[in-house]
């Protein structure tokens, strides 16, 4: 038996003979092995940096793949969606983002080259975003809003007379309507010096072509012929244009006559109520002196030279060829509201004088009426345009009113919303006032 103290020993001597094996065997270090040593290790770490490198490449990599795949995906989505989703239901009539955008821009371009010299004053910027612009200040609904509204209306209409169309069997001449409607877009497309794909697009939206949208326009085309037609069916008689005339003659009939306006220099509508009022009193002095020398039988372009003070004025009174003072065929809408009135009157003669006081523009006109005409002509076939369109668009709103309910499909028609809020205010007011009327009898039986 070992004792404890015979086993440390022998542990002590085997440890010892290990230690002086391993100083036996263990070689020197020189100078040149700690140099390959140190370039071993930075190999080693290169190794190490470069595979961390690589590695994080292809990641980096994959990423901008799985970006632009994504990126390709989307717009794949997107231009599917254009040509086959959804994207609003009119009654059984599903459109696409590409035939909704064909009547959305229609609406715009249409609205803007009919108010193209208003739409600055209503606050309307066209070169930014539509749906960041309030529309006539109305915060809750920008322009967008506004032209979705008007296309939606549009679509409507084309939809219900297409469907009376086909369901009449009703005909006309598509061939040649659809030449003339190229014929016109490639002219206005050489007009604004664009090719007619750039043209196709810029007004009927980013992916509209020929082909793409003649489908579009043809179904147009048809609701217009049909519509016409519902026209010609409904013309008035003479009966009814007569009369319709007798309540309406402003609205038709023009006038011709003579005006010479006084102003005060300092004197404007910005001015104090007192200033303008004490201006147009001083005026009409000069008034009375220009209307008194007219009935004497004065000249009333002499007379309009003597009294301006414009030199440029005063030269164009002067010249006979233009007879400048006169005013011809004015219609009570392009007449100075001011004056329209009396110059409209029934009973106005030929020869009569007149001075109109403008207090709010510190002006004082001197008026000679000459003549009041109506063109039998043109005013029978604008009353008969007028009253055959209100038949026709009485017969159109009832369509509509049977079965063309807009379903917002892609939930981007946000007027559909405001309009409901419209309604629901309106019926909750209603409400609240037949209460209130309620309330108010009940009270006074009592």
């Amino acid at each position: 038996m070992y004792t404890v103290r015979a086993i440390q020993i022998k542990e002590e001597t085997i440890v010892s003979k290990a230690t002086k094996q391993k100083e036996t065997t263990e070689k020197v270090m020189t100078k040149y092995d700690r140099k390959m040593e140190r370039r071993r290790k930075e190999q080693e770490q290169e190794a190490k940096a470069q595979k961390r490198m690589k590695i994080c490449g292809t990641i980096f990599a994959i990423c901008i793949i799985a970006l632009i795949v994504g990126s390709i995906g989307m717009s794949f989505v997107r231009r599917y969606k254009t040509f086959h989703g959804t994207y609003v239901k009119v009654g059984e009539h599903e459109l696409t983002k590409l035939e909704y955008d064909y009547y959305y821009n229609s609406v715009i371009n249409n609205y803007l080259t009919a108010n193209s010299f208003f739409v600055s004053y209503m606050g309307l910027d066209t070169t930014k975003d539509f749906d960041e612009q309030p529309y006539m200040g109305d915060e809750r609904m920008t322009w967008k809003d506004c032209f979705d509204d008007m296309a939606v209306a549009q679509i409507k209409e084309i939809k219900a007379l297409g469907d009376e169309a086909k369901a009449t069997g009703f005909t006309y001449d598509e061939e040649t309507a659809y030449t003339n409607f190229c014929t016109e877009l490639k002219a206005s497309a050489a007009n604004a010096g664009v090719t007619e794909s750039e043209y196709y697009k810029q007004v009927y939206g980013d992916y509209a072509t020929a082909s793409r949208v003649e489908g579009f326009v043809k179904e147009t085309l048809l609701a217009s012929a049909y519509y016409n037609k519902l026209k010609v069916d409904n013309l008035p008689s003479q009966e009814e244009i007569d009369t319709y005339y007798a309540n309406n003659k402003n609205n038709y009939d023009t006038v011709s006559y003579r005006s010479f306006s006084f102003k005060k220099d300092g004197i404007t509508s910005e001015s104090e109520e007192a200033d303008r009022t004490a201006a147009v009193e001083e005026l009409q002095k000069s008034a009375e002196e220009f209307k008194t020398r007219l009935e004497a039988g004065e000249d009333f372009n002499a007379l309009c030279a003597e009294y301006t003070e414009d030199a440029e004025l005063k030269a164009s009174y002067e010249n006979s060829e233009d007879d400048y003072s006169l005013n011809e065929n004015a219609s009570y809408n392009g007449v100075n509201y001011v004056y329209s009135d009396w110059l409209f009157d029934e009973t106005r003669a030929a020869g009569e004088i007149t001075i109109v006081p403008d207090e709010t523009n510190a002006t004082c006109y001197v008026i000679k009426f000459e003549s009041r005409a109506k063109d039998e002509n043109t005013v029978n076939a604008s009353i008969s345009d007028t009253l055959a369109n209100e038949v026709a668009g009485k017969h159109v709103n009832s369509l509509i009113e049977n079965g063309y309910e807009v379903t917002d499909v892609a939930g981007e028609l946000k007027y559909l919303l405001i309009q409901e809020e419209e309604t629901g205010t309106a019926v909750a007011e209603e409400s609240l006032e037949i209460t209130e009327e309620a309330t108010t009898e009940e009270t006074v039986e009592e």
